[in-house]
């Protein structure tokens, strides 16, 4: 700010001080400031923030264009286990349905010989996620880490509603109890509880100890 006041100076002396100049002046400043705050609006807010968004979004668009739904690739395969022969073919099936990511599998029980089998076809492939249903690949990205799926959306606006529900049933509640102590002339009174005379002599003796401060831990004469 020194420099300027010294250059407004100068060409004031200058031009044989022209108090013309003085308006002049500042409006030239406030065109620089407004100018310069226009440069980093562009810079940062365009060139820095705007700008890469709308040439990626474009570039996706254009390159990779909308999302279609296809079948997974899945292995079909036939597995028989003895529920008779042990333990351990039960294991095997349990562990097996561990180690695998994704499995379909359709089971049923059939005898032969008076042993019992476990007939499974097991289809394996990639489980679907909720993002693979969006329609475009930077829809999908951002479903993947930002989003949340279809199932959660949808519990957490029936947990919504269902606290709607209940706040809802709570004001009709007390309307109704408002309502019937207004109809009945209803009030406190109707609901007090009677305190017995033991408790009366107590809480008097108590206010008593306390006003004379004594000594809890003492003995005093009644």
């Amino acid at each position: 700010m020194k420099i300027v006041e010294v250059h407004f100076v100068q060409k004031f002396t200058l031009l044989d001080g022209n108090p013309n100049l003085i308006i002049l002046f500042q409006r030239e400043l406030e065109s620089k400031y407004y100018s310069v705050v226009q440069d980093y609006c562009h810079f940062y807010f365009i060139g820095i923030g705007i700008l890469p968004v709308v040439i990626c979004l474009a570039y996706n668009h254009i390159v990779y264009g909308t999302c279609e739904l296809r079948d997974y690739p899945e292995k079909c395969s036939l597995q028989l286990w003895s529920i008779e022969g042990g333990v351990n073919n039960m294991l095997d099936w349990l562990d097996l349905r561990e180690e695998m990511d994704f499995i379909k599998f359709i089971s049923c029980v059939c005898e032969e010989n008076g042993v019992e089998f476990i007939l499974a076809f097991l289809l394996q492939g990639d489980p679907p996620h909720y993002w693979q249903f969006e329609r475009t690949p930077v829809r999908q990205w951002w479903a993947k880490h930002f989003g949340v799926s279809d199932i959660e959306h949808h519990e957490r606006n029936l947990a919504y509603y269902e606290k709607l529900a209940i706040q809802a049933r709570w004001r009709q509640i007390e309307q109704r109890v408002k309502h019937l102590e207004g109809e009945r002339w209803d009030y406190k009174a109707w609901s007090y509880q009677p305190v017995s005379a033991t408790w009366v002599d107590y809480s008097r003796w108590h206010a008593l100890r306390v006003r004379d401060q004594y000594e809890q831990h003492g003995h005093y004469p009644q």
